[in-house]
């Protein structure tokens, strides 16, 4: 493999020529990013970098030769004391509401640079970037909180979509696989090494604060695969002691780190259990270094599919381990605990709580106290993610029992829910978590008028019904019955084109448009049990989200059928949703089909629920553009969507006895039109032609695989004829 000389190098970042033990300093204007004065304008610099950039040159000078991670480590404590300080500031002071960003048009730049030079290194105005790309994520923190989290994800953005973030990737995974940041003697060249470095603490850092980094990082097939089998290579070495310096302090945390970054998003889930990313990171579980095995146990939590969540139930000393640091966090005066904040702890135990055996072992082994105490923290953030995992938490029956004998922690959501807050988050999250203790609740003397206020039924007033976004015409069809539609916000466009579309087959369709959420759960019990039937939209948000877990085990509770559709592509449902579905047939709207063919067998097996199967309608009826835009002014959380059509005749009933009673001969005049016959089809009866003409609406991709496999219709000209001889039964 090539080495490069240690006293041979050209150390860019430095602006000198340097050996390994020469680089000792730095100077202040080495730091700047290396931008022009054209891009990065004076107002930019004046407005940002202030004693917080002299505070960060100061630091990066100080530091320049410390480990990364004891670099890292004080860094994130001094910014979460800053953050905690900044907290209370803001609160009652406004700072600047934006930030100038256009010196970020500098990352345009990066896919087009040319990456290597003549002798194969990477060319010195590659490296250059690579360093301001690195430096515009300090620059961009600002006095005021919110400011630095919303320039960040707009420079995210920009990254993604620049391109920047796939040659970030590459150079993060051509680094670990060439291993040239180090020499034989395991001393560090910092030509390989920084460009290296800076690369990925860019990726590493943005991906903590936009999504948008970290789902073309995770499309990255080969940076993904690296980290991974890095993790796998360096975890024996890690426990011997014998990884290199580098590795143990930097390229291993930050590996880690990442895949948890990644993780946090679900729509990288299924890509993370694919490559089997739970099985790589659970033996840094058993870790001597509890910041891996805190990075470990957080991925874990987000990434793990059922059967290895059970995996962690039995496991409580691990349990007891996040329970403890939770507790040192919350006494910290920066309520961080060895790098990990009071909200990140709670979010990892609120994502265990996910699975239903971890929900007991986390209650069992004392986190409702904790918990308690983030309810009455003074930061936002804190509260909100502690009523989170709480709500989590009190889909157990067991725990709902817990839950009750916490008195503090009653009286804590109970207070809240009677004084109102400003979260729409904590609010949501409270009501959530008194709606699954509302009978208990109405057994407490204390507290039994609020349980009575949940467990009551919902009534639904004249007024409710004026608020109907398109209002039945010239029809009696009973305004309480309708198709509900349960669905996590995410899918929301899409729910709202199927509700669009369906409207006009004379059903009523329910759906929340405005995430009431727990605000109006009374309504939405009320919802399930007047529904025909419930659709039922299936993602991983769906399964992660207590609301659509609420609705939809009440759903089953009141027998209610329920028709599945997958919303995300290669989603598969297990745990309590799986649980809930069974074996039904599900409808694939995640963008794998057409919408239109989805939807069509979606109405036809609404229909069947409803007991009015009918074709498409040949007109249908709306209100005027008068009423619609009066009605569309209403501020109802609720939406009750309805069109009337002109009945039109039933597909069946006029031909379904006539099929089923075909004999030989008739069977083979049918194929015979199609051109089908003298093919096995002619074994098939009347019967079986019906069942394969509803297996095509309800099933379409067993029925294609029994057309192949059972029926032998192989060619594309074979599967048209058959399918438009079954279209065609309807006229024969």
């Amino acid at each position: 493999m090539y080495r490069r000389k240690p006293d041979r190098i050209v150390d860019l970042e430095k602006g000198s020529q340097s050996s390994e033990t020469a680089a000792t300093s730095v100077s202040v204007t080495s730091v700047a990013p290396a931008i022009s004065a054209a891009v990065r304008p004076e107002k930019y610099v004046a407005n940002t970098v202030g004693q917080f950039g002299t505070d960060m040159i100061s630091a990066i000078s100080e530091n320049w030769n410390k480990p990364a991670s004891i670099i890292m480590n004080k860094q994130a404590e001094n910014d979460e004391t800053k953050d905690v300080k900044e907290q209370k500031y803001t609160t009652g002071h406004d700072q600047e509401a934006h930030m100038d960003l256009s010196f970020l048009e500098n990352y345009n730049k990066t896919s087009s640079i040319i990456k290597f030079d003549d002798e194969g290194h990477y060319a010195e105005e590659f490296r250059k970037q690579l360093l301001s790309i690195k430096q515009s994520y300090f620059q961009l923190k600002n006095p005021n909180v919110s400011v630095t989290t919303a320039s960040r994800r707009t420079a995210g953005q920009l990254l993604a979509d620049s391109g920047s973030v796939q040659v970030l990737c590459d150079v993060v995974a051509e680094g670990l696989q060439w291993r040239r940041y180090a020499a034989e003697d395991s001393t560090i060249i910092p030509e390989w090494w920084n460009p290296l470095k800076n690369a990925f603490l860019t990726v590493f850092n943005f991906m903590d604060c936009c999504p948008e980094v970290s789902f073309v990082a995770r499309d990255q097939e080969q940076f993904v695969s690296v980290l991974l089998q890095k993790l796998k290579e360096w975890y024996q070495p890690h426990v011997e002691g014998t990884l290199i310096k580098v590795e143990i302090q930097s390229l291993l945390p930050w590996s880690l780190g990442s895949i948890h970054n990644m993780a946090m998003y679900p729509e990288n889930v299924s890509k993370l259990q694919k490559l089997h990313a739970s099985k790589v990171l659970l033996p840094y579980l058993n870790s001597t270094s509890d910041r891996f095995k805190l990075s470990a146990v957080s991925a874990i939590a987000d990434i793990a599919t059922e059967a290895e969540a059970d995996q962690l139930a039995t496991s409580p000393d691990l349990v007891q381990f996040l329970l403890e640091r939770l507790k040192n966090a919350l006494v910290s005066n920066i309520r961080r605990h060895d790098g990990w904040s009071v909200s990140e702890i709670v979010k990892t135990i609120r994502q265990l709580a996910r699975n239903d055996a971890n929900k007991r072992l986390l209650v069992k082994e004392g986190a409702l106290p904790l918990l308690t105490q983030g309810l009455k923290s003074v930061y936002q953030n804190e509260q909100e993610i502690s009523y989170e995992a709480i709500w989590v938490l009190s889909f157990d029956k067991e725990n709902i029992s817990e839950i009750m004998k916490e008195k503090d922690l009653v009286d804590e959501v109970v207070t809240l829910y009677k004084e109102g807050t400003n979260s729409k988050t904590c609010q949501k999250a409270c009501r959530g978590i008194l709606w699954q203790v509302r009978h208990e609740l109405v057994k407490d003397e204390k507290h039994a008028c609020i349980g009575k206020k949940f467990t009551q039924k919902a009534s639904r007033t004249d007024s409710d019904l004026a608020r109907l976004d398109v209002a039945p015409v010239g029809n009696t069809l009973d305004p309480q019955s309708h198709v509900m539609i349960s669905y996590q916000w995410a899918d929301q466009e899409t729910v709202k084109k199927i509700r669009d579309q369906s409207s006009i087959t004379c059903e009523c369709v329910w759906m929340d448009i405005d995430d009431m959420g727990g605000s109006t759960l009374q309504a939405m019990a009320e919802a399930v049990e007047k529904a025909f039937v419930i659709v039922c939209c299936m993602s991983q948000k769906y399964k992660d989200s207590p609301n659509c877990r609420a609705e939809a085990e009440y759903a089953f509770q009141k027998h209610r059928p329920i028709i599945p559709l997958i919303m995300e592509r290669c989603y598969n449902p297990d745990g309590w949703l799986g649980m809930i579905l069974g074996t039904k047939l599900f409808y694939d709207f995640s963008g794998k089909y057409s919408f239109e063919s989805r939807l069509e067998q979606l109405i036809k097996a609404v229909h069947k629920h409803v007991g009015n199967v009918t074709e498409k309608p040949e007109s249908f009826k709306q209100v005027s553009p008068e009423m619609s835009a009066d009605l569309k002014e209403s501020s109802s959380p609720l939406l009750l969507h309805r069109s009337l059509s002109k009945p039109a005749k039933n597909l069946y009933s006029s031909i379904i006895n006539k099929i089923n009673s075909w004999n030989r001969n008739d069977v083979q005049a049918w194929l015979k039109r199609h051109d089908l016959n003298g093919t096995e089809l002619e074994v098939l009866t009347g019967k079986e032609i019906v069942f394969l003409h509803s297996l095509r609406q309800e099933a379409p991709e067993f029925f294609y695989n029994t057309l192949e496999k059972k029926l032998h219709i192989e060619t594309l000209s074979g599967l048209i004829s058959f399918t438009n001889a079954l279209d065609d039964l309807s006229s024969f």
